[in-house]
């Protein structure tokens, strides 16, 4: 069975078993107040209420999952939109369970007016039992679940940095510039210091500007310059005005090692990698292109499998922006869209 099939499931028999008995009892006792000489039955009541919560959670699950993938709560306009959707929703589930309801247990018989109203906004707030049961789920996993993938984040930008191999080799480099070229040594060590202090300070932010970082991905490509060479060349081509636009911190530098990693690697040189950032369509578009061999026959949880790099990028941008945000893999190139602010 499919996984998000699975979550739906799940759902369904968390809330429609508590919310029907909640509803049931309050549904009994409101019948019993409006209706003091002839009261509904206990067994009737809960029927109804059961008709009503299965309805309501029948759709109002997959319209929030729906609305929590695409547009996830990140400002007022998507708040607003959810509350648009989900009020219109439940009250198309309204009519459908109160028909339904009217024609198993003929739940409308002598009501007036006055009373389908009272009724209406009952079963309204038995919907919003059903979604405050769901925001209340949503947003205690995402607190977990943003929790455990920021200190993810930042230990796989750690190690994806400043791994022992990177670290090794860059102070071989220096070593073996500090006596032929002094002044490049001392460029290298600033340079991986800085990286280093980059890595500390951003992994504490949510975002940075892409300004931020493509210097950190040229500061990267400084060091291992020092090691092979004009071997290996970096190009970054960017639209005007892009570099203010803010994204998640700590994802162009390992793109580019993932490159330098398994693309010159492989090759041993020349190599070329290529940096592009874009505004297409009101998207940013991030593409990392090289001249190495490509991924060739892998597939694309085994490409992502392969490291912590690209499916820690993948996650976080996951968390961040929902499905509105998408990481690809084409030959030799990485390309990653993020919907501006």
């Amino acid at each position: 069975m499919h996984p998000a099939i699975k979550q739906i499931l799940k759902r369904y028999l968390q809330i429609i078993p508590a919310v029907t008995v909640i509803s049931g009892v309050l549904a009994y006792l409101l019948n019993y107040y409006l209706f003091p000489e002839s009261p509904d039955s206990l067994v009737k009541s809960f029927g109804a209420a059961f008709v009503f919560t299965t309805v309501f959670t029948v759709f109002l699950v997959p319209v929030f999952q729906i609305l929590d993938f695409y547009f996830p709560l990140r400002n007022a306009l998507e708040v607003l939109l959810h509350v648009f959707v989900q009020t219109a929703v439940s009250v198309g589930c309204y009519f459908l369970a109160y028909y339904t309801n009217d024609l198993l247990f003929s739940i409308g018989e002598g009501m007036t007016a006055q009373d389908q109203f009272v009724n209406f906004i009952f079963t309204l707030m038995i919907a919003l039992m059903v979604i405050i049961t769901f925001y209340i789920q949503m947003f205690l996993n995402r607190s977990k679940e943003a929790g455990k993938k920021a200190l993810q984040a930042e230990l796989s930008a750690l190690r994806a940095q400043v791994n022992p191999h990177f670290l090794f080799n860059s102070l071989n480099s220096i070593a073996s510039l500090v006596k032929t070229h002094p002044d490049q040594a001392e460029r290298v060590t600033e340079d991986l210091a800085e990286l280093f202090r980059y890595s500390l300070q951003s992994s504490k932010k949510q975002e940075v500007t892409i300004r931020e970082e493509i210097e950190a991905a040229k500061t990267y490509f400084a060091i291992e310059k020092a090691r092979f060479g004009d071997k290996i060349q970096f190009n970054v081509n960017r639209d005007p005005g892009v570099e203010d636009q803010e994204i998640p911190a700590l994802i162009l530098q390992p793109l580019v090692e993932n490159a330098v990693k398994h693309g010159f690697q492989q090759t041993g040189g020349p190599f070329s990698i290529d940096l592009d950032v874009k505004n297409v369509d009101g998207l940013i578009l991030i593409e990392v292109k090289d001249s190495g061999p490509g991924f060739g026959t892998l597939g694309k949880e085994e490409i992502f499998s392969r490291g912590t790099g690209l499916s820690n990028i993948r996650d976080r941008l996951q968390l961040h922006y929902g499905g509105r945000a998408s990481i690809e893999l084409n030959g030799n190139s990485i390309r990653i869209t993020i919907p501006p602010k």
